[in-house]
Order: structure tokens, then sequence, then C-alpha cells
């Protein structure tokens, strides 16, 4: 099956387009799934979530419920043994959806963090936002539809 990718022909020359057949694998050999282009603004910027060719590993495709999926290696993370997959999880997918912001607008310990509602994204952002060094706010609602209070920054 032929391998779709794009490479300079020259010094300087622009990204083009080609096939090409890879041949056999080897016995050490790994064949990887791209999932994003690679090549864009944000991919190039280490934010491939943000790419227009990301493809998610469950969302119209099988990888959700498959026995293996193809990823990129800078996308697997390897589980410690002290940590079980049921305990990783979490971090894997909701833990990427509060992290990817945190990263993509520069968070420091010297700012302050606000994370509305502390449900199950919510208490993964709260946790990076502690690991990032920074002061969390969250408001609170004393009562259904009553105005939120904010709690002070720690």
């Amino acid at each position: 099956m032929p391998i779709h990718a794009y490479a300079a022909r020259a010094a300087g020359a622009p990204l083009e387009p080609f096939d090409y057949e890879p041949g056999p694998l080897g016995p050490r050999d790994v064949e990887v799934a791209v999932s994003h282009c690679g090549i864009c603004d944000f991919c190039i910027a280490g934010d491939e979530p943000f790419c227009a060719a990301n493809q998610a590993t469950c969302v119209g495709h099988f990888g959700g419920y498959a026995d293996r999926l193809r990823v990129d290696g800078r996308f697997a993370f390897h589980i410690p043994p002290p940590l079980s997959s049921e305990q990783a999880a979490p971090l894997l997918c909701g833990g990427a959806t509060v992290h990817t912001p945190l990263r993509h607008f520069g968070v420091r310990p010297d700012h302050r963090v606000g994370v509305v509602g502390i449900g199950g994204l919510g208490h993964l952002a709260v946790q990076f936002a502690r690991a990032f060094g920074c002061a969390r706010c969250s408001p609170s609602w004393p009562a259904k539809g009553s105005p939120a209070v904010p709690k002070p920054c720690r």
C-alpha cells in the first residue's frame, strides 16, 4: 500500500505531495498512521490538536473500541507500573482537553487560572493549574439561579 507524503525536491523548494511504496516491514520496524498533517502552523508549533487535518482515534474511527490502533509515537505515553490503566485513562482524554489550552495560552506560575465548574474536567483543570504553580480561582453557586460568588485565589 503506498504511503502519501510531502517533500521538497530541492533546497528552498515548497513541499509537494508524492506517493511511494515503502516495501515490507522489517522485524523491528513500526508503521505509524499519522493523524495530522505535520506541516501546518499548528503542527509546527506543537499544537497538533488544532490542526484542521487532525483525526481523533474514536470519533468517526474504530480506535475507541479496537484491540489495537496506530499512533504517532509522540502521542503515546508509557503508564508507569504503580498507575493502573483505569487511573490513567482520565488524564489521557479529559486531561488532554484541559491541558491543551493551558499550554496553548502559555500559562505560567505567576498566572491566575479561573475554573468554572469543578466536575469531570474542572477538577483536572484545578490539578493541572496547581501543578503549573498557578493561583486557582473557582466561582461557587450557593443556590440554583443565584449569582456566582468568586472564591479568593489561592
